[in-house]
């Protein structure tokens, strides 16, 4: 009986814990986006895994006024564009969407892109990624406990705020 009430104490406390994970808002995953950087020119991007009739993007550049167009769609990449000249390599774009799938249309979050003039695509096995990890460098967790480590994964496509985890106890 006392292992009973022990259990359920400990499920409480982690839905209490993860409870604003249940309350965030996912990343949708009816499309990827992203910043390309060629010299000063960066180029939004907004790629999507349904039929689109068009996408907007919103943007800021280093905190300045806020700009609007609706982008276009270039054919030999599939996806949708905007090119934003005369930006520094240092320079903070933030940006988020509005597009529309011929019924609806959705907005999503914000997203944060410094340019640099390193190139964003992440390497294909890039070092200090899961894939780098040596399982015999993980700690092993002591009898009757359990150890748990999370990785971001995505070689750095995805920030740490934009990969969410659950934990489904039964």
């Amino acid at each position: 009986m006392r292992k009973k009430r022990m259990v359920t104490l400990l499920a409480i406390l982690l839905l209490i814990s993860c409870s604003s994970l249940f309350s965030s808002k996912a990343k949708a995953a009816d499309y990827n986006q992203g910043v390309d950087l060629s010299g000063s020119t960066s180029t939004i991007w907004f790629e999507s895994a349904v039929t689109n009739s068009w996408t907007d993007v919103h943007y800021k550049v280093d905190s300045g006024t806020q700009l609007n167009y609706r982008m276009d769609y270039n054919s030999s990449k599939a996806r949708f564009e905007k090119v934003v000249t005369e930006i520094a390599s240092n320079s903070v774009i933030n940006y988020s969407f509005t597009y529309s799938n011929g019924t609806s249309a959705f907005d999503t979050d914000w997203f944060t892109y410094t340019g640099s003039s390193t190139p964003t695509t992440p390497p294909s096995n890039p070092s200090g990624s899961i894939y780098s990890i040596n399982a015999s460098s993980i700690p092993i967790a002591p009898s009757g406990s359990l150890s748990l480590k999370v990785l971001n994964g995505t070689g750095g496509t995805y920030s740490d705020s934009q990969v969410y985890w659950g934990v489904i106890w039964i």
